[in-house]
Formats: C-alpha cells, structure tokens, sequence
C-alpha cells in the first residue's frame, strides 16, 4: 500500500472473493492478497456464504487489522443453495475497480507481482478483456503438488475455439482478471449458467482478447470436498449427469447469443461433456440404469460419442474394449518388428 499511487478510495482493481467453510484455507487467500506490489490502490470483496465454522471469525480478524482494505459481506443465509451462481454477479456490482481480480476462499497467490502484472498488460492492451496465467495444483488434505498448469510455454491470446473446446478446466479460477465492463450487462447464458467461470472466459471473449501470461501466480486446491467439484463427486448419478447437461445447456445459451458463430465447437464440446458425465456415472450403475441414462441423454451426443456411449452401457465391455486395443497393438508392434528384421530379398539372380 506504501506504494500506491492515485486516490485510495478509487480502487483500480476489485479483488472478488466468495467463501464458504473454509476456514482451514482463508488466511493462505487473504495473505495472498495482502502480498500484493502494486502502484494502484485495489480493495478486497470477499463474500462469506453463511459458513458454519470459523471462516466469518477469520474475516472479521483481518477486517479489524484493514479496515479501509478488506470489506466483507456476511450473509446470514446461504445464497449459492438458494439461486446458484447468480448471486454471484449481485456481488460483483459492488466492486468498484475498473478491474476485477478472482480468487475462491479456498486458493491463493503465490506472486507478489501477479496483479501489477496482469493491469500493466491491459493497460498497455486496450483491446484485452481478461488475463490469466499458470497456477500450481496442489490436493487439499495432503497439501502436495499434483500438477503445475500452465496453458502455453509462451505468452499469448487465445481463440474463442481454443477457450471453448478448452472447457471449464482451461483457464485458472484464481488467475483471472477481467475488466469490469465485461459484467455490466451480463448476457443471459452467463447469469443462467450453473458455473461462474467457464460462461465468463467466454463472454470476456467476446468483449476482447484473453490473453495468457506465462508465469506461475496461484495455487488451486484440488479434492477439497467443500468446493463446487467436491460437491459434484458426491450427486447421485442421475444428478451427476444432470448438472453437467446444464453446462451443455449453457453452451447451447451461447451458440443462440452468438448467433451460431461457433455452432460446430459448441456442439463437439457440449457433446463431450455429456458423454464425460455418462461414462463416470456408468460405474455405479446397473445395465438398466445406463441403458435409461442413455435415452435421456444421447440426443445430445454426436453420432461418434453416442456409439461410444453405447459401447460402455454394458458393464463388461469397457474390459473387451481394452483387450482388444491391446491386441491390436500387439499386432501392428509384431508385424513391424517382423517386417524391420525381414531381410529384403532381390528377384535379381
């Protein structure tokens, strides 16, 4: 903060934060934001979901130590149970940076640079709506590496093909920053979505350039069973598959809003998200169930997913399926090492 410059109370940047029963994670996302190297003032918005542990204790700590810093919103009734994620775009409308920065209550950043980085690039880039970067992603309970995510091995601008066939997993949460004006109006396959950044990278989009910095800022935390993915593993099948149709229909939303621009990658990737959710649910089902999960949903599918979707409604085939792949390469690896070690005999005398 010593090194801000402009009018404090005018915040360039926004920092967004939603929580909910994290209090095992939220001083690693508040010190994250504190670390913060900026020339620009920037002020911290973090929503508590009507957490049940001490999550609201932890905040009200660090509130008391940054007032004009931290300013937090306490609900008394849990909001993402009551309307999903549109409560979400109601709590953007309180921030007033030109600029606004996510992160969930349970990540954080690692980069003292990361904000002044990504602001200097789109102030540099006018046409730019949304940086993000590479983010490390570390399990939960245990607190262990299991992959760093970096999108590129350079710094570049992604494709609305790229950013769609890329899916929900492509761009880090908590790497984002966006310019405000991208949710002034938010179009409706964003407000009705049941996930937040996914329809957001894509309505960025279509504001700008997403561009990619290649540098390591944040961390996920992967198996937390209190976020939204953790959530997921625990639905019913049936519900599993359910919730990621209403994905699919998100995307559907876009193709309508974008007038069928990119009709062909939203098809492919609405198409792939069912048939992802079916083959997951398949493990716990009986031949019936998949068989009636099958009819609901193969509509949906592309003639090439909904054959493999046929293909694994029978419980063992998913094991002759794979015998057979080893067979074949088997063979073409026999035939080729046959056809190396064969010498080459002339018809010449």
């Amino acid at each position: 903060m010593a090194t801000w410059q402009g009018d404090p109370d005018k915040p360039v940047v926004s920092i967004c934060c939603i929580t909910y029963n994290h209090e095992l994670y939220i001083e690693d996302a508040l010190e994250g934001f504190l670390i913060q190297e900026t020339d620009f003032p920037f002020e911290i918005i973090i929503h508590d979901d009507a957490s049940t542990d001490r999550t609201a204790d932890i905040i009200r700590e660090y509130e008391a130590k940054y007032p004009k810093l931290i300013k937090p919103i306490y609900q008394k009734e849990n909001q993402y149970s009551k309307e999903g994620f549109k409560f979400f775009f109601e709590l953007l409308k309180s921030c007033n940076g030109e600029y606004i920065a996510l992160c969930e209550g349970d990540d954080y950043w690692i980069d003292p640079k990361k904000l002044q980085v990504q602001i200097k690039y789109m102030q540099d880039h006018p046409g730019c709506s949304m940086t993000f970067h590479a983010s490390n992603y570390v399990d939960a309970i245990s607190s262990q590496l299991v992959k760093r995510h970096r999108n590129d091995t350079r710094s570049r601008s992604f494709s609305m093909d790229e950013l769609i066939l890329g899916g929900g997993g492509l761009v880090a949460t908590q790497s984002i920053v966006f310019r405000s004006i991208v949710v002034r109006q938010p179009p409706d396959f964003l407000i009705n979505a049941p996930v937040g950044d996914y329809p957001l990278v894509l309505a960025a989009r279509l504001s700008g350039d997403v561009h990619y910095l290649d540098f390591t800022g944040s961390v996920y935390r992967m198996n937390n069973p209190i976020s939204a993915m953790g959530k997921a593993q625990e639905l019913s099948p049936a519900l599993y598959v359910y919730r990621y149709s209403k994905i699919a229909a998100m995307l559907n939303e876009f193709n309508l809003a974008t007038h069928g621009s990119y009709r062909r990658y939203v098809r492919l990737k609405s198409s792939q998200i069912i048939l992802f959710s079916l083959l997951r649910a398949y493990k716990q089902l009986r031949f019936s169930q998949r068989k009636k999960l099958l009819q609901e949903y193969g509509n949906c599918l592309i003639v090439l997913h909904r054959l493999a979707a046929a293909i694994f409604i029978i419980p063992f085939m998913p094991d002759i399926f794979r015998v057979c792949i080893a067979c074949r390469r088997f063979v073409i690896g026999f035939l080729k090492s046959t056809y190396r070690h064969t010498p080459c005999k002339s018809n010449r005398a």
